[in-house]
């Protein structure tokens, strides 16, 4: 049941710790032109930042978010993986609320979120995850397979939850090996390291060697030497998800 919990916890904030560290970007009333112009020309990051600054009223701009969401669409046709993520997000429910019942809204979601994972936004796959969590449980092989890819490709929630998968499982070299990957990539997540010693001092001196060398092949295999694919940055200060 915690497991339940914590997965629909990741859900329902990924989203909105995507729209609050997008609108945290600065955008001054000196930019709304320039943007526009640019827009005008078919420029996906102005689209997208434009439709950041109609959404949340920067710039000196009345917030409308109908036709913020207008520019953010055009961004993500245009192929700007960040506006794809956010379509994907704001169809998955800024609100907290997930309603996976409007078929038509649901393809239109999925089909964001993956055209965002195809350029290497792992935090897509976390929500397509969700997704399968929501309609098939959290023990769902479809929803795991999902979290493993987003976790690869260098989600934190995602390689968090692993982690703790793999805990519950008493599975603590694995457990160990996905949180010195988190602590690796994301070192401002102290809380990472905590549970690393936590987890050296439940292992057997047998185990250790093993878990540190797993570690390192996470690394090497999953390492994104700084860069974050996750898409929105600043969802890390809304919620942590080593705090399990």
């Amino acid at each position: 049941m915690q497991l339940r919990y914590f997965i629909l916890g990741l859900m329902l904030i990924l989203p909105l710790g995507a729209a609050q560290a997008e609108s945290s970007t600065t955008i001054t009333a000196a930019d709304i032109l320039p943007l526009k112009k640019k827009s005008d020309k078919g420029d996906a990051d102005a689209q997208y930042r434009l439709g950041i600054a109609y959404l949340s009223g920067m710039g000196g701009l009345t917030a409308d978010p109908l036709r913020g969401m207008d520019y953010i669409e055009k961004s993500g046709k245009a192929g700007k993986r960040e506006a794809q993520f956010f379509m994907g997000a704001m169809l998955h429910g800024i609100n907290a609320r997930t309603n996976f019942s409007d078929q038509n809204k649901t393809k239109e979601q999925l089909k964001w979120l993956a055209l965002s994972f195809r350029q290497g936004c792992a935090g897509s796959a976390g929500l397509i995850a969700g997704y399968y969590v929501t309609m098939k449980g959290p023990e769902s092989p479809k929803a795991l397979e999902w979290f493993m890819k987003a976790a690869k490709g260098g989600d934190p929630y995602s390689q968090a939850l692993l982690a703790k998968i793999a805990k519950d499982l008493k599975n603590l070299v694995e457990s160990y090996a996905w949180t010195a990957l988190t602590y690796r990539e994301h070192p401002e997540l102290q809380s990472a390291k905590g549970q690393m010693d936590a987890l050296m001092k439940e292992m057997s001196a047998e185990d250790k060697p093993k878990a540190e060398a797993l570690a390192k092949q996470f690394v090497k295999d999953y390492g994104r030497q700084g860069d974050y694919p996750f898409c929105m940055v600043g969802a890390l200060k809304v919620i942590s998800p080593l705090k399990y």
